[in-house]
C-alpha cells in the first residue's frame, strides 16, 4: 500500500487557484470537504 501524498506549504500556495476551484466543484456536487470558517479565513 502506498503512502498518502501531501502538498508542502509552498506547493499548496503555488496551486491555490486550482485547489480553490476543485473545492468549489466538490461543494457544488455536495462532496466533502464541508465548509469551515475560522476567524476571517475560509478553509
Amino acid at each position: 500500500m502506498s503512502e498518502p501524498m501531501f502538498l508542502t506549504l509552498n506547493e499548496a500556495y503555488r496551486h491555490r487557484g486550482q485547489i480553490k476551484g476543485a473545492v468549489r466543484n466538490w461543494r457544488s456536487m455536495r462532496v466533502e470537504p464541508s465548509f469551515l470558517k475560522l476567524c476571517k479565513a475560509d478553509l
